[in-house]
């Protein structure tokens, strides 16, 4: 299995800026959206909206998907 950043990295080419890293401790990055990022923000944001609408039935559904392949 391919590691998360393996798909990160190209994603972050994509959607987000370059980034600056300050020099103190701990660590501080900030990024900041590309204009392709802003755009994709503003089309997920109403499937956000149904997800969090729908949390409850959702976590039901993953329950269930969760017991049958245990059952399996």
């Amino acid at each position: 299995m391919a590691s998360v950043s393996c798909y990160l990295i190209p994603i972050k080419t994509i959607v987000v800026a370059p980034y600056s890293v300050q020099l103190r401790l701990p660590p501080h990055v900030e990024y900041e959206l590309t204009d392709f990022g802003h755009r994709l923000a503003r089309v997920l944001a109403p499937l956000r909206e149904w997800g969090t609408r729908h949390s409850s039935e959702v976590a039901i559904i993953v329950q269930n998907r969760r017991r049958a392949s245990e059952a399996a």
